[in-house]
């Protein structure tokens, strides 16, 4: 899925471990119930994305663009706390 365009698209309760979603345009895309275990999400455009429900704890998202992203932010913090659990 390398480079692709899934702008506006939906993509409810699905299974996308290890996927490779890397400098794909995501933009305004719903990932609602989805797990991410180990996906590849970098330099992707997430801009408005949501992300409600889903399990992106161990996804990768450098260098992307995630403004405006539903969740995000929790999901951030809730990495944050994982890693420092760990650590």
């Amino acid at each position: 899925m390398t480079y692709s365009t899934f702008s506006d698209s939906a993509f409810d309760s699905c299974q996308l471990q290890n996927a490779n979603f890397s400098n794909s345009q995501l933009a305004r895309s719903n990932f609602r119930n989805c797990s991410f275990e180990s996906a590849c999400m970098d330099d992707c455009d997430l801009n408005i994305v949501d992300f409600s429900g889903s399990d992106v704890l161990t996804a990768s998202f450098e260098r992307s663009n995630y403004l405006d992203a539903a969740g995000f932010n929790e999901i951030k913090s809730a990495r944050l706390s994982k890693d420092l659990a760990a650590g």
